[in-house]
């Protein structure tokens, strides 16, 4: 084992020709700092330039999560000192920029990745994962794009994976922001392997770097891919979720009559109406869209997401003063209107190919 860098945040070595990355913030779940999204960055283009390195694992360390997402109180600060006037629009949408470079350069990448998802995996942790070749969950797996609950949307790139869950079940994750096992989310696509120990994946993959097919090789030696029966209440998602019409939708489930169809609309129904209806018009947008055209619309949205209020009020409510009672603006999907939607998808003229990230 050959310890390369290790700090507070980011473990990084190279052991049999794997380079192993584990974030190192147990304390806060695994979340997201820009140092380590940098680092994590310029380390994988170290790594494509080595041939010792033939493949590259994420894993999360402290046995609860893989990561819980980005570091949210850090960009509600830069939020705040933005809409008060006393940064630029751009301060606040450095971390996004470089967070989403990441996620492209991993869905790039030319070498096998692994990650092994057993914990919670959220929003950015799922774009830090979710997109690698071989995607690992297990017991311990919490999966969800929780974006809906703090005004925002589902980012990172995820609706290239969700708009592929079959059932139409990724509309009802990004819609939702519900969160579901490892099982469900094999099942749904959202990973390609549950197994119950995920200790031995590092053995394995080091195995597999002798095979052609090497995803192929982690499966088979592993273990199971989802059964789409794993997957909770799926004939009432896919009856209901069948479109983009959220209010549509919630009439579905208020008629539908289940106890799971009851729960789904009332926690619809306090999510910030905006992130519903951009949401929406995400998922339909980017249906056959590909990850390039995903992500760069992202972008796109979270430069105008930054300017309203709703994102900053979602994160006071939930993560700041944590009372659960935000103030959305407009506080109905009724006063959401076309024309507020469209403003969203209206480019900035700062695009992600604009982005400069220097490699090492």
């Amino acid at each position: 084992m050959n310890q390369d860098t290790l700090d507070d945040e980011i473990l990084i070595e190279t052991r049999g020709g794997l380079g192993i990355i584990t974030l190192n913030r147990p304390q806060v779940l695994n979340a997201l700092s820009l140092e380590m999204i940098r680092t994590i960055a310029s380390t994988l283009y170290l790594w494509e330039r080595k041939d010792e390195v033939k493949a590259v694992v994420f894993q999360g360390s402290g046995g609860k999560a893989f990561s819980a997402g980005g570091d949210i109180k850090s960009f509600y600060k830069a939020g705040m000192d933005c809409r008060k006037g006393l940064v630029s629009p751009r301060v606040p949408v450095v971390f996004f920029e470089e967070e989403y470079s990441l996620n492209k350069q991993i869905f790039d990448y030319p070498k096998p990745s692994v990650a092994v998802m057993n914990g919670i995996t959220m929003g950015g942790g799922y774009g830090l994962g979710g997109h690698c070749d071989v995607r690992i969950v297990g017991p311990k797996t919490v999966l969800a794009m929780p974006e809906v609950g703090i005004g925002f949307f589902p980012d990172v790139g995820s609706l290239y994976q969700l708009n592929r869950c079959p059932g139409n079940y990724g509309r009802y994750l990004a819609l939702s922001g519900a969160s579901i096992d490892g099982y469900c989310a094999a099942a749904a696509g959202l990973a390609d392997i549950y197994m119950e120990d995920c200790s031995v994946v590092l053995d394995m993959a080091t195995r597999a770097l002798d095979v052609d097919d090497f995803k192929g090789a982690m499966i088979e030696a592993l273990g199971s891919v989802g059964d789409q029966e794993d997957m909770e209440n799926s004939d009432v998602i896919e009856s209901v979720f069948v479109d983009f019409d959220v209010q549509a939708i919630l009439q579905r489930l208020d008629v539908e009559g289940l106890a799971f169809a009851r729960e789904t609309a009332s926690v619809m129904r306090g999510r910030s109406p905006t992130s519903l209806a951009v949401t929406a018009r995400h998922l339909e947008k980017s249906e056959n869209g590909s990850f390039d055209e995903i992500i760069a619309t992202d972008f796109v949205l979270v430069q105008n997401f930054v300017r309203q209020g709703d994102m900053y009020e979602g994160i006071r409510a939930q993560i700041i003063d944590k009372d659960k009672d935000p103030n959305w603006l407009p506080n109905s999907l009724e006063a959401v209107s076309e024309d507020n939607i469209n403003t969203y998808f209206t480019p900035t003229g700062y695009d992600l190919e604009d982005v400069q990230i220097f490699e090492i």
